[in-house]
């Protein structure tokens, strides 16, 4: 007969080890301050939006239009890159893809703000919302991939 004191507790299901569960929460630390950067990236394009408008010295002269279109492409470069994540995270890992995202956003977001011209801010937008898209998307196959397998709908 098996006692209570024998069997494994949940608790211990849960976890490979306590360097298992470091490592979970690492990811998860990781994933979540990188979705933070490309949510502050997507709004600050607002904050900045009527400075942009009100000085034409700063990338040069906007009409409302043309501010709406530069904020769009960083939307096209969202989706993009978020639908092109899976296929490119299948061939080449999807750790790989994330981290090579993570650099190219942070990259894009630091040039972007360097520019001095309308279409180059633009064409950054868009570059930028690639490595933001695919962010999203990696993001939480990511976290699941080290989340113990009866938790990773939690995680």
């Amino acid at each position: 007969m098996t006692t209570s004191s024998t069997l494994p507790s949940k608790a211990s299901k849960t976890w490979e080890s306590p360097a298992h569960k470091r490592t979970v929460y690492g990811v998860l630390a990781i994933v979540a301050v990188a979705i933070l950067f490309d949510g502050y990236d997507l709004v600050i394009y607002g904050a900045v939006l009527p400075n942009l408008l009100a000085d034409p010295t700063q990338i040069g002269q906007l009409s409302p239009a043309v501010a709406g279109t530069l904020g769009s492409w960083a939307m096209i470069g969202v989706t993009i890159g978020a639908l092109s994540a899976g296929a490119i995270g299948d061939r080449l890992g999807r750790r790989r893809v994330f981290l090579t995202a993570i650099a190219w956003f942070s990259l894009g977001m630091a040039l972007t703000a360097l520019t001095t011209s309308v279409l180059a801010f633009g064409v950054l937008r868009f570059f930028t919302g690639l490595g933001v898209g695919i962010i999203v998307a990696t993001g939480g196959a990511i976290v699941a991939e080290f989340a113990p397998a009866g938790r990773r709908n939690f995680f």
